[in-house]
């Protein structure tokens, strides 16, 4: 019997703008949010969160983009973090 591993887990990831502009808003809290959220739901081993640079938001920041959705949020708040990832990643 030939058993293959699967290619990968990873069924998404969210980009989170790191730039002083977006972090100042508070986007270093959203990361830190999205980090207990993924591991309280269950996700951590299959989303991955990715610091980028800017995304083109500055004024409306913390910018935050939901792969493979490209769905883009902007003005984020740590409260709206659990609702997000229910919203994209719960069957």
């Amino acid at each position: 019997v030939i058993v293959s591993e699967p290619e990968s887990t990873s069924v998404g990831k969210i980009l989170v703008c790191q730039k002083s502009s977006c972090w100042k808003r508070g986007g270093q809290s959203v990361c830190q949010r999205l980090e207990k959220e993924l591991e309280k739901q269950g996700l951590s081993d299959r989303i991955k969160i990715k610091l980028t640079g800017c995304l083109k938001q500055c004024k409306k920041g913390p910018n935050v983009v939901v792969m493979p959705h490209k769905a883009r949020y902007s003005q984020i708040k740590p409260g709206e973090v659990g609702e997000l990832l229910t919203k994209h990643f719960t069957p």
